[in-house]
């Protein structure tokens, strides 16, 4: 996905290789490499594996998780808000 500014110049670029959609494949989670400006790495979104509560880590450039954000157990809600607990990854 490219994402550009007033001037029609990329600004932001994500990329996601194809991968597995099902939790069932633990191995295969999804994961997309956040670029800005294009071609340097700032970043990372990584999908981790839970049984209950679909979640994410959010990684800078050097792969050390800055924020945690976890999922309700339900994920089915209709014409309804679903919340989401974003907490900060302090390093040691």
């Amino acid at each position: 996905m490219r994402i550009l500014n007033d001037q029609n110049q990329e600004v932001i670029h994500l990329s996601r290789p194809l991968r597995c959609s099902s939790w069932w494949c633990p191995c295969y989670l999804q994961n997309v490499v956040v670029e800005a400006p294009p071609g340097m790495i700032v970043g990372y979104v990584c999908q981790f594996w839970s049984l209950c509560k679909p979640g994410l880590r959010i990684k800078n450039a050097t792969e050390e998780i800055v924020l945690s954000i976890k999922g309700s157990g339900c994920q089915v809600n209709i014409c309804g808000d679903i919340n989401f607990d974003v907490s900060i990854v302090l390093s040691p």
